[in-house]
């Protein structure tokens, strides 16, 4: 079983396909609302450049931009490896609660990972 997202400020749980932490981001507007900047970036992204490797480049760099906004702010990423859950990032006594209990309800162990 896979178990990948972003638990949220709130300590909600935002799930995504593996490798898919970006999407959650763009679709989730508890999210979205914490990384300053990114709809433009997704704009330029996609209007700017005609190559088709462009967009897949500026996609890296908005993924980097938004995945540090989010820790920075308290939000933890998720993703398993075998029985172990890991979470990346900087947890509040909210997200910290949510993220022993999202381990728990998959029985796996938390791994926190301080970046």
């Amino acid at each position: 079983m896979r178990v990948a997202g972003w638990i949220g400020l709130n300590g909600k749980f935002y799930p995504c396909e593996y490798f898919g932490h970006l999407e959650v981001i763009k679709s989730t507007p508890a999210l979205k609302s914490l990384v300053p900047g990114i709809n433009d970036q997704l704009a330029e992204a996609n209007d700017e450049h005609p190559c088709w490797h462009c967009p897949q480049l500026a996609s890296r760099d908005i993924l980097c931009d938004a995945v540090t906004a989010l820790i920075n702010t308290g939000c933890l990423r998720v993703a398993n490896w075998d029985r172990e859950l890991h979470f990346e990032g900087r947890p509040t006594a909210t997200t910290l609660q949510a993220a022993k209990d999202l381990a728990e309800a998959h029985n796996m162990a938390p791994v926190f990972e301080r970046v």
